[in-house]
């Protein structure tokens, strides 16, 4: 009896505490309005308790759909503001006292990469790197993506003709190889050690990001007892594992005897290593890096640099294949500047590509890979008269944002690359379209990925015609960490006769 009384006032005590946080936060905001479906101590959790991935995608997305501009959300006792409208994210996105990361990046395990690194290691890393992705050296890159993409093209011929294939596993591999080769100066490793590398990057992926919908994971105590953290723990140890063999790979210690930042490859392409060049000169300057912080930053460019090209460029192909008229116009516009057979892709010449500029850009309009972000106010802000208290999570979703229909009209839903034409462009809201996220921490490789995926892209439609029984209506997304979909990126391949 008398435990039962015991657990009865610590219950009592916890909804009491609940409740006054939740009152007090309400009377902070100003009212904020709130999800509906909040419960005393466990929040909004319930609306993704045992749903799918794709459920829980799309329950999350329906939020964003309110007329609010701001609303709120609880995670158990912590408050999400959810940034509905693109004058608010702009906001966001600009403020310097909006910098740091929310709390659930944390489960990326990367604390110290650019990526998911709190502001004050984030801001001097970040001034340091930004020249690592000047013009004059993405410029120097262009022949290392054409090198590795012919190499994926290769691979795609021997492949069998008329079959469907999963077109991600191969632009997947050839973005890492890409990355691996530029940016960190690092020969390509072995075939099934970077097949097994994506396979459990996907497989980290999707479980952070099932997790980060769950509330009742967000405990690491609670959590170190399911069989995803088990999965996770041994995804984890070989994408590391690999990351370290990076980190050897590069020569740390001929960089630092002042190797040039200049090495001439076995064909003879002068290629740049200023990213790692950057990395170490932090670590032998002033102490900032360790080893293992080195470490870090390398697997985060990793990610970045494969993942997310990898998949724009399948997601690009399996758009093209489902809509024929405007494969046949980017072929028209391929053949005109990089005809087969013809000189080295250049930088220059990708510049000449209006459609295919168009195209992609609807491509990330409609599966931008990152399509949830997350941010942490270091200071009070004022969002439309709501102060915001300093450390509240604050959540934007550019998936729906791309998908407004006050920005992109009555057919926002459906792909359009006309969306990007020079006419409808004019006068749009410049944050209605942020595929790199944008204001301080924006992706620091934008310029990068944009050029090789042109690069994947001119190789792949230079030698096939791309078809899928997929259709448009029958996407169904998700998220992971970043942009999941319920199928795979089908598609066949048929080998063009002018090749």
């Amino acid at each position: 009896m008398f435990v039962l009384l015991v657990v009865f006032a610590v219950l009592l005590l916890l909804l009491f505490l609940d409740y006054a946080n939740k009152v007090r936060f309400s009377w902070i905001t100003n009212n904020l309005p709130t999800v509906p479906k909040c419960y005393p101590l466990i929040g909004n959790v319930l609306m993704f308790t045992g749903k799918s991935k794709v459920d829980r995608f799309e329950l999350f997305n329906r939020a964003f759909r309110a007329k609010n501009r701001l609303q709120l959300a609880w995670a158990g006792p912590s408050p999400f503001v959810m940034v509905l409208h693109p004058d608010l994210i702009s906001k966001v996105l600009c403020d310097p006292n909006c910098c740091d990361r929310p709390m659930f990046y944390r489960f990326l395990k990367l604390k110290l990469g650019i990526f998911s690194a709190e502001y004050d290691f984030w801001k001097p890393a970040r001034k340091m790197l930004n020249p690592t992705f000047n013009v004059k050296t993405l410029n120097d890159f262009v022949p290392l993506f054409e090198k590795c993409a012919l190499m994926m093209v290769d691979r795609l011929k021997s492949c069998p003709k008329g079959v469907a294939l999963d077109i991600a596993e191969y632009t997947r591999r050839c973005a890492l190889e890409m990355v691996l080769a530029t940016t960190l100066g690092a020969s390509v490793l072995v075939r099934d050690e970077n097949e097994k590398f994506l396979e459990c990057l996907r497989i980290l992926f999707v479980i952070v990001g099932k997790r980060m919908f769950n509330g009742l994971l967000f405990s690491d105590l609670i959590y170190s007892f399911t069989q995803d953290y088990v999965d996770e723990e041994r995804a984890r140890k070989f994408v590391t594992e690999f990351s370290l063999k990076v980190c050897t790979q590069v020569q740390r210690q001929e960089v630092l005897k002042g190797t040039s930042r200049e090495e001439e490859s076995e064909e003879g392409i002068r290629t740049s290593r200023i990213f790692i060049d950057q990395l170490l000169t932090m670590a032998d300057t002033d102490g900032q890096l360790t080893d293992e912080n080195i470490c870090e930053q390398i697997l985060t460019i990793i990610i970045a640099g494969s993942d997310t090209s990898g998949f724009t460029v399948a997601y690009t192909c399996l758009f093209l294949a489902m809509f024929p008229y405007h494969q046949d116009r980017l072929m028209e516009e391929i053949d005109t500047f990089h005809p087969p057979g013809g000189p080295a892709i250049t930088p220059d010449t990708l510049k000449d590509l209006p459609f295919m500029d168009q195209f992609l850009k609807e491509s990330m309009r409609i599966a931008p890979m990152g399509p949830l972000v997350g941010r942490q106010n270091t200071a009070d802000i004022e969002l439309d008269g709501h102060r915001i208290p300093k450390g509240t999570s604050l959540s934007l979703n550019f998936f729906e944002l791309h998908r407004r229909q006050d920005i992109w009209g009555p057919n926002a839903h459906q792909f359009d690359p006309e969306n990007f034409a020079p006419e409808r462009t004019e006068g749009r809201h410049p944050f209605a379209f942020v595929p790199f996220s944008s204001g301080y921490r924006n992706c620091i490789g934008w310029k990068y990925a944009m050029i090789n995926t042109k690069v994947m892209l001119i190789h792949i439609l230079r030698n096939f015609r791309l078809k899928t029984e997929l259709r448009f209506e029958e996407l169904r997304f998700a998220s992971s960490v970043t942009l999941d979909m319920l199928h795979k990126h089908m598609v066949v391949l048929e080998p063009r006769s002018r090749v």
